[in-house]
Parts: structure tokens; sequence; C-alpha cells
């Protein structure tokens, strides 16, 4: 579509496109006769309680074929879960509202494990099939190691040491289970993060005495010492590696002491590898500098194999080779310079760069980062949107495909870890995306001559659940069928496989048929330049109702920052639970997700010159009345909220929910451990590019707070009195000035939540989406 060209072409049909689901195999509800889509206001209970996978759990299938275990969340159990529960009882605040469900894939029918047992996460099935782990709290304090016999239908707790993490592998014997728990030398009880390195924020003081007293020491060069005021701290990773014998309860601590953060098991189980968090690069930057360490298991020998490696957050961007003698990992020297691939030799002790990439020849998006070993010992990655191939015993990395106009994205690792191989022969699978269309698909590519064939490719998402990147995909028993997530704008996700030889997908899960009587809308992708003259896109959701020549309501949907029109697949566009802007479509309003790239000590003014005209371009082709424009936004999404109605009176009605508009007093903002988030603002999104004392005018004059008496739009402020991410006395300071200065203001605090709305227990996210769209109707609706 041509940049600036005619949108409006045969707009009613495109806008007003639905399409149905085709087949329906079986799945964890009873199927039934779908009954006919009206076009109603999409209940506010029936969008919050839709039901998605179980955050950072894959799919499971057993290894006999019979049984798929997943997790499946429903927002409507949500109780609270605080950063201060992870912390102290092991139990991540997204695993609220979340149970295991294991189908029988011979009758369809389900069963729910963790019933009675309370929430569950982190499923895997033994190697003889026999038995299901997981986690959960059980119902007490501490989460604890949970099996679920097959033979039985029980579940029971198999341990009662205490867990800290989400990750877990099986011993071969079918008997044991390799976690991360609670160092033995900590009480449950009183666990919690020591303060970043130079902090000190150990109660002192008498007895009776509550004062928490936090301390740093002077350095030489602030610059370059490692700064102790982290953006998060980093021992909520301390743990110990240990392996559970599920029969007896017996565990055997592996590694004590250490900060672990992703881990993996050899093929031969001999050795296992992982992670350790040291510290963050440079004061302000969210870079976090790894080591890898490898354990020998039978003579209980730890050795560091690499230092300082920048990984992701998780830590987990490396490989064991298939005879279990070398590991792959990706690093960089910098922060801005391209990702190499190294593998080490734990027998030689040695590091050898094995692909020496040479520049991108594309902008492609770095996605997916795990390299994976084929059964010859050549090891796999992506890199510049293509699949490459390195020898294990070379230097250079050669590019084995590129698919036309398609990004490599991630490749599918097979049930022992290595690169897939459908059917036993020379060939792969890979997940790929299309930026023009923002779609994914499944690619089946020859790894002998680079040649391509597309299995499955459509106006979809297969990204868009919250797991890692390993868990996208799921090979099933046989090795000729894969499982994969699959959503689009219109439809929440569900579980597809697709059979290699026939090309046939199947839709294996059927989680919210609620949805089904309600008509949603399909978002289209318009296109405008920004005031720089760059290129920019947006997803345009009209109202379910949509009649050509109508113009409605036009909510803006911002997060400075980013393209949110890749977002033009994901169901609701702007995520789950208060935010699904489907809400919005049932009840009349269009709604806009546009880009907004920002440049390095400019984001407000970055802000205005890419958002305003991509609202112009939907009063352009028809769809917005340019008299009933209102914006929202949610963390850095209500900061560019704030931005926007600072520098503008277009907007009739606003909406900030978690956000910011003092860069200073967000960069001074500090948690109870010491840690403070803010300071990533030196390096992260809307980045000043140093510390206030450098550029105090830039910390100024991109702060909204210092212009707010030109606000002339209402506003509501929505801020959780618990956020560690933001904290909340920066909404108080918005609600403060605004009241101050005789403006339409409303604050909307909600004691005890954190920054995630969509995490909220369920009576708050009721109330905050109720809020919103009263406060949309009242200034957006005709009365």
């Amino acid at each position: 579509m041509p940049v600036n060209g005619d949108q409006s072409v045969d707009l009613g049909t495109r806008l007003r496109r639905w399409t149905k689901a085709a087949l329906l195999v079986f799945g964890l509800v009873a199927s039934g006769a779908v009954p006919a889509q009206q076009t109603q206001v999409l209940n506010v209970e029936d969008a919050l309680r839709v039901k998605s996978f179980g955050d950072y759990s894959s799919c499971e299938f057993s290894p006999d074929g019979r049984w798929l275990a997943i997790v499946v969340r429903d927002r409507g159990n949500i109780s609270t879960r605080t950063l201060e529960s992870w912390t102290k009882l092991g139990v991540p605040s997204w695993s609220a509202g979340s149970e295991i469900r294991v189908v029988s894939l011979a009758t369809g029918t389900s069963t729910v494990v963790t019933k009675g047992v309370g929430a569950g996460w982190s499923p895997s099935w033994s190697p003889n099939g026999a038995y299901l782990a997981f986690l959960s709290s059980g119902g007490e304090e501490q989460a604890h190691l949970w099996t679920w016999e097959v033979a039985t239908n029980q579940a029971k707790k198999a341990s009662d040491i205490a867990i800290r993490g989400i990750q877990m592998q099986w011993m071969e014997d079918s008997r044991r289970v390799l976690l991360t728990v609670l160092p033995k030398e900590r009480d449950p009880s009183e666990y919690a993060p020591e303060p970043p390195e130079g902090g000190d924020a150990k109660l002192r003081g008498s007895e009776d005495s509550t004062v928490r007293v936090y301390r740093a020491h002077a350095v030489s060069n602030p610059k370059e010492t490692p700064s102790p005021a982290d953006p998060w701290n980093l021992d909520r990773s301390l743990r110990d590696l240990a392996i559970v014998n599920i029969v007896n309860g017996q565990v055997q601590i592996v590694a004590h002491g250490n900060r672990i953060a992703t881990f993996r098991l050899a093929p031969d189980h001999s050795h296992v590898a992982f992670t350790i968090p040291k510290r963050f690069a440079m004061p302000g930057s969210q870079q976090i500098l790894f080591d890898l360490v490898a354990v020998d298991l039978e003579r209980k020998a730890t050795r560091v194999v690499a230092s300082d490696l920048r990984l992701d957050y998780d830590g987990g961007q490396f490989a064991w080779s298939p005879d279990s003698r070398l590991l792959s990992f990706r690093s960089a020297e910098t922060e801005e310079q391209r990702r190499d691939y190294f593998v080490a030799d734990l027998a030689k002790e040695l590091i050898r760069n094995v692909s020496s990439l040479p520049a991108a020849k594309t902008s492609a998006r770095p996605r997916g980062v795990l390299p994976l070993w084929d059964r010859q010992a050549h090891l796999y990655f992506v890199y510049d949107g293509a699949l490459w191939r390195a020898s294990a015993t070379g230097t250079k990395a050669a590019e084995v495909a590129r698919i036309p106009h398609r990004q490599v994205t991630h490749l599918i690792q097979d049930s022992a870890g290595l690169l897939w191989n459908p059917e036993g022969g020379n060939s792969t699978v890979l997940m790929t995306h299309d930026d023009s269309e923002e779609q994914d698909g499944l690619y089946k590519v020859a790894l002998d001559t680079g040649t391509t064939k597309s299995l499955v490719e459509g106006h979809e998402c297969y990204t868009c659940e919250n797991v890692s990147e390993e868990q996208l995909t799921t090979v099933l028993p046989g090795d000729a069928a894969v499982a994969y997530f699959a959503q689009d704008g219109a439809h929440p996700g569900d579980l597809w496989s697709l059979d290699i030889p026939s090309q046939k997908t199947r839709k294996l899960t059927r989680l919210n048929p609620q949805l089904e009587q309600y008509a949603s809308s399909s978002p289209q992708m318009i296109r405008w330049l920004s005031d720089d003259g760059e290129e920019l896109r947006g997803a345009l959701l009209p109202p379910a109702d949509y009649k050509t020549g109508t113009r409605y309501p036009l909510v803006v949907y911002v997060y400075g920052g980013s393209r949110l029109s890749e977002d033009i697949n994901r169901f609701g566009l702007a995520g789950g639970g208060p935010f699904n802007m489907q809400l919005l479509a049932s009840r009349g309003f269009a709604v806009l997700l546009p880009d907004s790239p920002l440049h390095l000590g400019t984001p407000m003014a970055d802000i205005a010159k890419t958002i305003l005209p991509g609202i112009n371009k939907a009063v352009e082709i028809g769809l917005a009345d340019p008299s009933r424009i209102g914006v929202m936004g949610v963390s850095n999404g209500g900061y560019t909220t704030l931005a926007l109605i600072t520098q503008t009176k277009r907007f009739r009605a606003a909406i900030e929910v978690s956000g910011t508009s003092d860069l200073i007093g967000h960069y001074g903002q500090m948690d109870q451990s010491g840690t403070s988030f803010g300071t990533s603002l030196e390096r992260g999104y809307d980045a000043m590019g140093g510390s206030p004392w450098e550029y105090r005018d830039r910390y100024v004059e991109n702060s909204p707070f210092f212009y707010l008496d030109r606000v002339e739009t209402p506003l509501l402020i929505v801020h959780g009195s618990s956020d560690p991410t933001v904290s909340a006395f920066l909404g108080d300071q918005i609600f403060v000035a605004l009241r101050r200065l005789g403006k339409e203001v409303e604050f909307a605090r909600y004691d005890g939540e954190e920054h995630s709305a969509p995490n909220w227990r369920y009576t708050n996210q009721v109330d905050l989406t109720t809020r919103m769209l009263q406060w949309l109707d009242r200034f957006l609706k005709d009365r």
C-alpha cells in the first residue's frame, strides 16, 4: 500500500471483515452449537474473563502422545499477587488464576490436575510419561514441587523444599527433577533480597525501632564504577540448584549460593549449565552482564565457562551440543555491536567465535536469539532475518536460507532440544514474519539447498502469548507435526497443530466460547508520514457496527518508543484485561494504535510529531470524528498521554494509567530494597543519554509536569498504590498539580495494586474497566 495513498477504497467491506475459525477438532471445553453472532456490546465481565495460556508455560505433550498439558489462566480468579509474594513465597504474580489441565488427545476430555491444589505453573512430563510435574503453592504459603500421576489421577506434593524459579528438567530415570530452590540457609518467612551492592537496607536501631537505613559509598569515577542504583534487584534470582527425588522427597544441592537465571541439562545428563546475572553493564543501563557456569554432576565440580556475557534478561541464549561436550552462546562486546555466536569446548577450555557475522543487509528487527545444534554438530541461528549455520570448528558462519519478503524469526527445537528435522529429513521448519502485513507464518526449509516452502500463513500472530522463545512451539510425538499458538485482532489465542506431510492444521483448544456470541471488529493498517517525513503506520480498529460514511469517536491508544502497528494481529490489540480494545469497538468507538519512534533526548517533541499526523489520517479517510477524539496509555503510554495533552488541545478526554509526568521524580524513585528503576531513563525508554546532572535541561524539557498549566483536556489518572515500577507518588503529583491549576481531573488510586492492571485482583479490574468506559462515554459520546 503506498504511503499516504487512498486508504478509503472499499473501506466499508474491508473494515467489516469477520473471520470465523473454520475447524474445531477437539477442545478443552465441550463443543456445542455456536450461537449466531450479534452486534452487541461486549460484556465487561466476558471480556475480563477471557482465558489465556499461562505466562512462561508452554504446552506439553506426553512422550506417548496420549496427553496434552497446558496452563490456562482465568483473570476472574485473580487474587492479589505481588512482587513481594514472588520474592518471599516463590509464587509469581502472573500465576494467579492459573490452573493446569491435561487433555486426552483421543477423546478431547480434560482434567484439571490442580483442582483443590491452587494455582499451578510450569508443567513438565517425565520421560516415561507416568508423571506430570508442576509448581504450586498447594494452598500453603510457599511454592513446592508437585506431581500428578496418570495411572491414579492423583496430585501430591513431592517435597517440602521451597521452590524459587519457574524452570524444571527431568532426569532420565523419571524419578528425579532438576530445579531451583530457596537457598538452604534462608528462612522462608524472612527471605527477602538484600539491597544492591553499595546499599544497606538492613533494620538497625533498638528492638522496637522500625528504621530502615540505606547507605552508599563514595566512588572515584561514578561513570565507570558499577552503579549501586540498579533499576531492579538482581538478588531476586538468588537460588540453589537442586535435584529433588519425587519418590522419597530427598534433595541434592547441585550448586549453592548463586544467582541463577536460566539452566540447561546436558543431553547425557552429565553436566548442567546455568547463567549468573552479575551486574548491570553501566549506570542507567538495563543490559545485564552474565557468567556462564558448568557443573559436572558426577564430580561435583563447578567452573566458569565464560564471563561478562551480554545476554537477554533471562540469560537463556545458550545451548548444549548433542554430545554434551560443547556449549554455544550468543554475546557481544558492547550494547551497540552486532551479536556473534561462540562455542566453548569444556575439555580443552577453549572459546571460539564461530560466526564472525558480517554487517546486516536489512533493517530486520532481531527476534529469535536461541542457537540450536543439529545431530551433526552444526550450529544454527537467526541473524539479519535469515537462517545461518556455523561449524563448531569453524570461524565464519554461512547463510543457509533467506525467504523473500519475510523475516526468519525463530527456530523450532525437537524434544531433545536440537534443531527439528521433520520425519528425519534434511529440512527444518522456521517461524517467519511478514513486516508489511505484520503476520506470522511457518515455512519449511531444505538445509542442503536453502529452498523454502510456505506451510501456513495468515493474518495471525504466533508470538503474542507471553512465553519464552523456546516455548512458542512444541513438536508432537512422532516428529511429524508441531503445535503453535495463534490469535488475531478479533479472536483470542488458541493452540493449533500443523501436520508437515499433509500441511493440514487442526485447532486443539477452544478456550473462550463465551465470545462467540459477539461480533468482533477486525483492524486494518493505515499509513502516514511523521512531521519529519518518516513513514509510519497504525492499527485502526473500527466500531463493530461500522457503517460506511459515518464518523465515530476515536480513542488513540499510545506508547511512545514503540511501533504499535506491529500488534495489529494481537487479540484486542493492546493486550488483555481492561485494555482489550474490542470493549471500545463494541461500544461504537474507533481505536487507533499508532507508531511512535523516539530519539535520544527529544521524546516529547517526537511523540507529537509522530502521533498527531496519524490522527489526521484517521480523520482523512472518513472514519474518525475530528471533534470527538480521546487518548489513553499505560506505563510509558501514560507518559505519552501526558506529553500529548500538554502540547495540543485536540483531545476531548484522556486517561493515563501507571504513568509519570516528571522524569526527575521518576529518576529518583526507590523501592524498599534500595533499587531505583527510574535510573534507566539514562539509556532506556525516553532516553536522556545521561543523568539529570549531565542533561538537566533535557529532563525538564521532556517532563510534562512543567507544562501542566497548558492542559485543557479532562484527565482520568489511574495508579496502583504499590507500584514498584512507577511509584504511586508520581500519580499523586499529577493530580495535586492539576487540582491546584483548576483543571478537570479525576484520580483512581487502587490500594495494594502494582504496575500491571491486567494482573490486579478481579474486582479492581472490573472497577477500572467500567470507570474508563464511563469516562470516555462522558466526554466523547454525543449527549
